[in-house]
């Protein structure tokens, strides 16, 4: 009996094929995509609670899976990057998720009939910043005219103020004349203006860091004061023994810088003298035996006034009577 002509090709065929191996071209299938009604008759709803930074988070199922799985775990992801699993649903949230959306997934597992199944149920929500409170309101320095004033950076403004080693926290410091904002700055410092004196003072102090909100403290407003005069002496009566008859008046070369104007009130054993408000003062028959002294207030523009008094001296009659 004669063989088939292509019984030669398919032999040699054959014998190639096994030779050759197995072929590198196939490509391997897939594995099947799960969704939960594959696995579980029924699911579970999941929702997340308000994820706020410094605190943690909370995923709750309302449901069950059923049939009951062997294995639950809960997986955590921030912009679809996972950042990792936990047994419990809940889960701390970092700085830096602020702003970020965080979702969780709900993994269920079950063997049947020996494969593996899963079901995953997901939320997801939009991470908020922590907010700061205040524990103290800022303070600051005397604030006098021409002066510099520092603000007392010593004591912790908010309850959360941010560790020395968090170099991402950046503080902004403005200052306020009668409510309205003068000067911005890195600076915990000013020197204020002449023009400033008896005008509010107020300090606020501005702190900005990833994962908090904007931060803002301001102090109680304060009155700025004037500059001081500098004294080289006292004033004193010209006559050392005043007498009844004579008029007196007194010294002002006492004063730097000289004051553009001075106001007076003379005074006879302690009690203001009516009406005895100038330079210049006639000593009468009532006021001999007792004791004449004077105060004088100077006053200038951006200056503190300022009052000092002579010293007292008794008044004698004539002929030092």
């Amino acid at each position: 009996m004669r063989r088939p002509f292509f019984a030669l090709p398919l032999l040699l065929a054959l014998v190639v094929g096994a030779l050759a191996g197995p072929s590198t071209t196939a490509t391997a299938a897939e594995p099947p995509v799960v969704t939960p009604g594959d696995a579980f008759d029924s699911v579970p709803t999941l929702s997340i609670g308000r994820a706020v930074v410094g605190q943690r988070v909370k995923a709750t199922p309302s449901g069950s899976f059923a049939p009951t799985p062997t294995r639950v775990t809960y997986r955590w992801y921030v912009d679809d990057e996972y950042v990792g699993w936990s047994g419990e649903g809940d889960w701390p949230v970092y700085r830096a998720y602020a702003g970020h959306r965080l979702r969780v997934e709900l993994h269920a597992e079950r063997t049947e009939d020996g494969d593996f199944r899963t079901g995953v149920v997901a939320a997801s929500t939009v991470v908020s910043p922590a907010t700061r409170t205040i524990k103290r309101l800022p303070t600051f320095s005397h604030a006098q005219a021409g002066n510099r004033v520092w603000l007392e950076t010593y004591f912790p403004v908010w309850n959360q103020e941010p560790d020395p080693a968090e170099s991402d926290a950046r503080r902004t410091y403005q200052w306020l004349l009668d409510g309205r904002v003068v000067w911005t700055s890195r600076d915990s410092a000013v020197t204020l203006p002449r023009r400033s004196k008896g005008q509010r003072l107020q300090a606020r102090v501005i702190l900005d860091q990833p994962g908090f909100q904007r931060a803002t403290a301001t102090s109680r407003p304060v009155t700025v004061g004037g500059l001081l005069f500098r004294r080289t002496g006292y004033p004193e009566i010209e006559s050392f023994l005043p007498e009844v008859g004579r008029t007196v008046r007194v010294d002002t070369d006492t004063w730097s810088p000289r004051p553009t104007r001075f106001t007076y009130q003379w005074f006879l054993n302690g009690k203001k003298i009516k009406g005895a408000t100038k330079s210049r003062l006639k000593v009468t028959k009532r006021m001999k035996r007792k004791y004449l002294k004077v105060s004088i207030t100077g006053h200038r523009r951006y200056y503190e006034p300022e009052t000092t008094f002579s010293t007292s001296y008794k008044v004698y009659g004539p002929n030092l009577s």
